[in-house]
């Protein structure tokens, strides 16, 4: 069975037909899986990086209007990013 993921506009696509529409061949999920294997020890602290840098911003507190929020959504971009990084 393929794995399914959701498009931005909510449609399920397996992930061969998405790999086809971006031309992404299994040499550059290599490359990705390659990057992975050197920022994937560090996400964290990239991610609390750049929220340094965005509470920063004039619109931050529109978006988080707490630190339990900044903490959820910090958690879900790490999960993201290693997932993303595992190029599966």
């Amino acid at each position: 069975m393929l794995d399914m993921v959701l498009t931005p506009t909510g449609q399920a696509k397996d992930a061969a037909a998405l790999l086809k529409q971006f031309r992404l061949t299994e040499a550059d999920l290599k490359l990705v899986r390659g990057i992975g294997k050197k920022v994937k020890p560090d996400i964290q602290a990239y991610v609390d990086e750049f929220y340094v840098w965005l509470r920063e911003q004039p619109y931050f507190a529109s978006f988080f209007p707490n630190e339990q929020r900044v903490e959820k959504v910090k958690a879900l971009q790490e999960q993201y990013w290693l997932e993303f990084f595992d190029a599966e």
